[in-house]
């Protein structure tokens, strides 16, 4: 019997996402009520609730026993809150937020083998969700409990982040002073970096490639879910601020 899925968000992320599952024989739907699961992946917060919890939302338009994936990056709290109210619906609720390693390439969402995600929710809900996700993505760490994989992506999206400024700043020093004093010019004018990141970030500021399929939209929104996440803490975190 073919499995039925729907979509909602970010379209990028949403052609990825049929591509995969379509290849594997699910049928792409447009209402959460025909679909074994429902997969989202937005930006901001605001689009994240209203998608689950609006009008019609999906936790209300969902059919019992439906698997609910988000792919997106927002707080632990708002993971546990989508999970208690899957749970009181009878659905099947898991967190796994994206991760691309080459932000980069032109189509980051291309290759399986540059995405990942961390997984969290509860036991019985991630074993159920292991299906779609392998097919989703290369690499898939479990993190736990609901909420667990949200703040580890929280972390890593302040580390990552912190790599790519750290990069294209110190190249931005090598080339100011290159071009400034007598030291004379070198091929590439690249101070190169310490982190595969990095250095494909450079590469693509090099080449002029500023158009990839991952964006500034969705590299703020991850900043933002991170910070958000901090803030909940009553933690400050000065660097990522700036």
């Amino acid at each position: 019997m073919t499995k039925a899925f729907v979509f909602a968000g970010n379209e990028t992320v949403g052609n990825m996402v049929a591509d995969r599952l379509c290849g594997a024989g699910w049928q792409r739907v447009g209402d959460a009520g025909a679909a074994d699961a429902v997969l989202t992946y937005f930006t901001t917060q605001t689009a994240l609730e209203d998608a689950y919890f609006g009008d019609n939302g999906i936790v209300q338009g969902a059919r019992k026993g439906t698997q609910i994936i988000d792919l997106s990056c927002t707080t632990p709290t708002f993971a546990r809150e989508l999970n208690a109210m899957a749970c009181v619906a009878d659905l099947v609720a898991v967190e796994a937020p994206l991760v691309v390693t080459d932000v980069a390439v032109p189509d980051a969402f291309a290759a399986r083998e540059n995405l990942g995600c961390f997984v969290g929710g509860e036991e019985d809900c991630v074993e159920a969700a292991r299906e779609v996700l392998d097919l989703l993505v290369a690499h898939v760490t479990d993190a736990g409990g609901p909420g667990s994989a949200q703040l580890a992506r929280a972390a890593y999206s302040l580390q990552a982040a912190a790599q790519l400024v750290a990069a294209v700043e110190a190249d931005a020093l090598y080339h100011a002073v290159r071009t400034s004093s007598d030291m004379g010019e070198i091929a590439g004018m690249r101070a190169g970096a310490i982190t595969p990141a990095g250095d494909a970030l450079l590469a693509a500021v090099t080449d002029g490639r500023f158009d990839g399929t991952y964006t500034v939209e969705m590299l703020m929104g991850e900043l933002t879910a991170a910070l958000t996440t901090a803030d909940d803490a009553d933690l400050i975190q000065p660097q990522a601020e700036a």
